[in-house]
């Protein structure tokens, strides 16, 4: 698959902008109805600003906080050198990551 990368910072507005144009991972579960919180249509309608974007839980914050640190750890267990992207698909310009 090839793709392109966006340069963008993650978190930014102009990230949770293209967020609303894109699937990325974080919407899977709701799309394929295995998400506890959120469901298909809820997804969607956030998606479209008919209603509002869920609140940020302490949950969510916490893997915020917490990324870099797991990044450094896979880095150091892995020997790779990740480093954070945001990335669309050539093929599916719908998906991101």
């Amino acid at each position: 698959m090839t793709f392109i990368i966006i340069d963008i910072e993650q978190g930014s507005p102009e990230w949770h902008a293209l967020r609303k144009e894109k699937i990325g991972a974080s919407s899977m579960p709701a799309i394929l109805s295995l998400c506890p919180w959120t469901k298909p249509k809820t997804l969607w309608s956030q998606l479209l600003g008919v209603i509002p974007q869920k609140e940020t839980t302490p949950a969510m914050s916490r893997g915020t906080t917490l990324e870099p640190l797991a990044r450094e750890c896979f880095n150091q267990s892995t020997g790779f050198d990740m480093k954070p992207a945001v990335v669309v698909s050539i093929e599916h310009p719908w998906m991101m990551a």
